[in-house]
């Protein structure tokens, strides 16, 4: 793909700037295992959790759906809430060069968005951020473009490849498509590009170097 220089950033909250596989690995397994499911291991947890709970737990829990949403999130909010969540590495150095270029930046994620607003709050993260939307603040979540049009509000910059989508699941990189934002890949997730053509890096490093590359010229 062609690079364009970034006049604004979205980033993905999950997975992309704070480490969260470990709890949501144990709450999924917690609501799987009260109604009666095996365990999922991290690997199929990590192909099959990318879109919000209101609109993939109905396909697996059926009616039940809201009971096992109440479970996950107690799981998440009380079970294991001294779970200590950390930013990825590199990530806090990934923020301050955006700020320092004077990059707007925002999140779009499919996490409830009391529960993001919470934990930015607890990492002392939120000060970076004109905005912040989570599943449900927007009429439909990522993929669809809403969520991103909505947080794009405050910025005052037009969709286009100068924007950066940076997420670590399909539906990231989905949504960028649908937003004509430029798809960044976060991590080691496979996604066929010749369904959604996009950027990968591995760590927050090689995203630095990615946007001083552009930043530079």
């Amino acid at each position: 793909m062609n690079l364009t220089p970034p006049k604004a950033v979205i980033f993905d909250w999950d997975n992309t700037l704070v480490d969260t596989w470990p709890l949501i690995m144990k709450c999924m397994n917690n609501t799987l295992e009260h109604f009666g499911f095996e365990p999922w291991p991290l690997e199929d947890i990590k192909i099959k959790i990318h879109k919000s709970l209101r609109e993939w737990f109905p396909e697996l829990f059926g009616d039940r759906w809201e009971e096992a949403r109440d479970i996950y999130y107690d799981s998440y909010l009380v079970k294991y809430a001294d779970h200590q969540l950390m930013p990825l590495p590199g990530a806090i150095e990934t923020l301050e060069l955006c700020k320092s270029n004077n990059l707007p930046m925002m999140i779009v994620s499919n996490k409830r968005s009391p529960t993001l607003r919470l934990e930015l709050d607890k990492l002392g993260l939120a000060h970076y951020f004109i905005s912040v939307v989570g599943a449900a603040d927007a009429e439909k979540d990522k993929p669809n473009p809403a969520p991103v049009l909505l947080a794009m509000k405050p910025c005052g910059i037009p969709l286009g490849q100068h924007v950066w989508f940076i997420g670590d699941t399909i539906s990231d990189i989905e949504c960028a498509h649908n937003t004509n934002s430029l798809p960044i890949l976060y991590g080691d997730n496979k996604i066929d590009k010749s369904r959604f053509n996009h950027i990968q890096v591995a760590n927050h490093q090689e995203l630095m170097d990615l946007f001083n590359s552009q930043l530079n010229q």
